[in-house]
């Protein structure tokens, strides 16, 4: 395709996202060739190639073309058209050549279909799913590679019940949009109008077959809908082509010619997907709540008026209920569904009630929506709330997910980085929840560059520093060599420079495990002396001894020159000081060691006559 919009990005070969018959697009992940390297420069292309025009069915129906080409136009207009965050963003409006059509949207990675598909394929955990049980999964994920096999994309990782509740407010916040503010009705809500970001939030798209409603809009006021199910006339297989998916369209889309829609369209093929999301890959063929195929219109009709009543049992075999307190939210998510999926428009709720249903409302549900709208927030109810995080973090399991934490969590965190009162709040949730990722280099790229501006902020609190102290020996392991160096070593330096015991305290107590990390000369010329310095201008007992631990581990990395030129005088300085046991103990602990480092020679000039008489000190004697 030499569409001129393709021009302007390096395209990778491989496609990201496969069309389909319902997704119709071919996606495509590119990066702007006038911009660095960088996440913010990825895009997705949006690609289709008029050579599909020329094969059946379209070759011999040039009604069934102009359909096709006028509901791809429409998606990418309204696009431009509309805003909002749960939408899928456009970056580059339609390009129209006489070979391809082509639009450009911020990165997305996946759909929920190929989510779906995964998480039924066997190397996802579960037992896998036959092709007639995957039925609507399957047809839009098994490609055919140049020599004729198959290939599927890399594992995905199966997703948690609070990433799902999440995604469908998400939805459920894009399909307000549209019927509120945008007066329109979606008419195409099913996996393939999913589309899944790098950092997890779903994003709303599929509006070629969006239609207008005017007025305020009772939700269950049908009007004509702008396509027919299974045409009067004519091959109604060739017909599903340029028709949302059968499989989840409202009774009411297909009952007559034309169909009739309303907003509660959405509400049904919403509640359709949330059922089977929520079934998950165990349910097996039981997640297919409706059996029938995409052009068979009255098995269709007549499935749709036997899905009630919903039994709880249903959800036995999902993942997603086998904890007690996700079980204890079926008979709200059951009442949630039955009214959803009810025959008649009527009796189905409007968006707004599905977003305010108590399903949603749990703890650790409105615990993630507060996170996510935090910089909403003023900044005492910002407090409030990151202090009452972190015991929800470690007690609740339904927190204990990876792909949850790594892309709904740790976001908002470092976000609110950039409010220096929050930093005693922020930071234990903050450590808390990348000790639980345990991935060096997401630390690295991400999480690093906020934590690294904190370490010279002329605002930080004691509190703050001391939090960064107490968690020095895990920085070691997750920066690189460089930003220990650069970074972690003159923060080490400053603290021990703090006049606040504790921060004394906390350096010193680490300086026995982390000092390996520091290049010799700075060791030598940068951290011995301000320990030394430590241990002198020490007002309590505690501080002196942990700064000789310190020394006493150190000593083994030092010359014998250094030894004596700077850790002798203050070891003899402290003793002559500090006649308590504690600190006694400590000099003869460090005056071995320093022996076993300079020999016998200068162990009888130098230290002898330190060690003696504190052998005589009955404070010594009685320890």
């Amino acid at each position: 395709m030499g569409n001129p919009l393709l021009k302007l990005y390096s395209v990778d070969k491989e496609k990201a996202i496969d069309g389909g018959r319902f997704l119709r697009w071919t996606i495509y992940r590119g990066q702007q060739k006038d911009r660095s390297s960088s996440a913010s420069s990825l895009v997705s292309l949006f690609c289709f190639d008029k050579k599909a025009l020329t094969v059946s069915p379209f070759s011999s129906s040039p009604s069934l073309r102009s359909s096709l080409l006028s509901l791809l136009q429409q998606e990418a207009q309204l696009l431009q058209r509309l805003r909002h965050p749960q939408l899928l963003h456009l970056v580059e409006p339609l390009q129209d050549d006489k070979n391809s059509l082509v639009f450009c949207t911020r990165l997305v990675e996946t759909t929920l279909r190929e989510q779906l598909y995964e998480q039924c394929r066997p190397h996802s955990g579960g037992r896998g799913l036959s092709s007639s049980e995957a039925g609507p999964y399957s047809s839009a994920y098994t490609r055919e590679s140049e020599d004729g096999g198959s290939s599927t994309r890399g594992k995905i990782v199966p997703l948690s019940l609070l990433e799902i509740k999440s995604g469908l407010l998400d939805l459920g916040e894009a399909l307000q949009f549209l019927h509120a503010d945008a007066q329109l009705v979606h008419l195409n809500v099913n996996p393939d109008s999913v589309f899944f970001t790098p950092k997890g939030q779903w994003r709303l798209g599929g509006l070629g077959f969006a239609q207008e409603i005017i007025g305020d809009g009772s939700a269950g006021k049908l009007v004509d809908c702008g396509f027919s199910f299974g045409a009067p006339s004519g091959s109604a297989q060739a017909q599903v082509s340029v028709v949302p998916p059968l499989y989840y369209s409202a009774p009411e889309l297909a009952a007559s010619h034309p169909g009739k829609c309303c907003r509660a369209s959405d509400i049904f093929s919403l509640g359709l997907l949330m059922a089977e999301v929520l079934l998950g890959a165990g349910a097996g063929s039981e997640a297919r709540l409706l059996k029938t195929n995409e052009w068979d219109v009255s098995a269709h009709q007549a499935q749709c008026q036997r899905l009630l009543p919903l039994r709880s049992t249903m959800f036995a075999n999902s993942p997603y209920f086998s904890m007690p307190s996700a079980a204890a939210s079926l008979p709200t998510l059951i009442a949630l569904l039955s009214s959803m999926l009810s025959p008649d428009p009527s009796q189905r709720p409007s968006i707004e009630q599905f977003l305010q249903s108590p399903f949603f409302q749990d703890m650790n549900m409105r615990a993630l929506r507060f996170l996510e709208s935090l910089h909403e927030k003023d900044e005492s109810q910002k407090i409030q709330f990151l202090k009452g995080f972190l015991p929800l973090l470690q007690q609740q399991e339904e927190f204990h997910h990876t792909n949850l934490l790594r892309n709904r969590v740790v976001g908002p965190l470092l976000d609110a980085l950039a409010f220096p009162a929050l930093y005693p709040f922020v930071l234990p949730n903050l450590f808390f929840v990348i000790k639980q990722l345990n991935d060096r280099a997401y630390f690295q790229s991400e999480v690093w560059p906020r934590i690294r501006p904190l370490l010279t902020a002329r605002e930080i609190q004691i509190e703050s520093v001391l939090l960064l102290m107490n968690e020095l020996e895990y920085l070691m392991t997750q920066c690189s060599d460089t930003s220990i160096q650069q970074d972690l070593l003159p923060l080490t330096v400053k603290c021990m420079q703090i006049q606040e015991p504790r921060i004394q305290e906390a350096v010193l107590t680490r300086l026995p495990t982390v000092h390996q990390k520091f290049d010799y000369t700075v060791l030598r010329t940068s951290v011995l002396p301000r320990v030394l310095s430590v241990i002198q201008q020490a007002t309590s007992s505690t501080v002196r001894v942990q700064g000789l631990a310190a020394v006493t581990a150190m000593a083994s990395a030092f010359d014998r020159s250094t030894i004596v030129e700077q850790i002798v005088s203050v070891v003899q300085q402290t003793s002559a000081a500090d006649k308590s046991g504690v600190v006694c103990g400590a000099v003869c602990t460090t005056l071995e060691t320093l022996a076993k480092q300079v020999g016998l020679k200068t162990t009888t000039e130098r230290l002898l006559h330190i060690l003696l008489p504190l052998l005589s000190e009955r404070s010594t004697l009685s320890k």
